[in-house]
């Protein structure tokens, strides 16, 4: 069954009328609406989800050094979501002053206490801020497709979605030998 862009008291929701939790607990992405979207942004929120689907319905064909990846990039700015081919799962990143020395213009303490309250963690291995996401159907990744639009939007502030761009990695199915 497709999922449809509905409007729930006057916001405009993908999936249903859920948002990013301001708490640090991870896998809950519910809570405020998303506001008004212009075309843009309703065409990046379905490209999104789209692509996450993609990837993580292919991620069984993955393997260490290839695997489905999806990564929304606006100018500088990006928010990437790898599909463990061993999970059900995603591994959300998105980039720190760490990652990308233009990211660091942007990467103010405002950004990284923002990142905090919608469960990523602070760089470490990574140079990215990260947080892992449990999928169990449409709506987690419909959810995390809302989750990369939230960072993009409201913490580092995009204004042009229709500027993005999007890089999918499917792999090829492994070969049996």
């Amino acid at each position: 069954m497709k999922k449809k862009l509905t409007i729930v008291g006057g916001s405009e929701h993908v999936g249903g009328p859920h948002w990013l939790s301001p708490t640090k607990k991870r896998q809950s992405l519910k809570g405020r609406p998303l506001g008004r979207l212009t075309p843009e942004e309703r065409h990046w929120l379905a490209t999104a989800l789209v692509s996450l689907k993609q990837i993580f319905e292919q991620r069984e064909a993955g393997r260490l050094g290839n695997q489905a990846y999806c990564i929304f990039e606006v100018g500088n700015l990006y928010v990437q979501f790898l599909a463990p081919w061993d999970g059900e799962e995603l591994l959300c990143e998105v980039g720190s002053a760490k990652s990308a020395a233009p990211i660091a213009t942007v990467f103010a303490a405002k950004v990284k206490a923002s990142l905090l309250r919608l469960g990523f963690d602070l760089p470490g291995f990574s140079p990215n801020c990260s947080q892992q996401i449990q999928i169990r159907s449409l709506r987690d990744l419909s959810n995390a497709a809302q989750l990369g639009f939230g960072v993009l939007k409201q913490v580092y502030q995009v204004k042009d979605f229709g500027s993005a761009t999007f890089r999918t990695n499917i792999p090829e199915p492994k070969e049996i030998t």
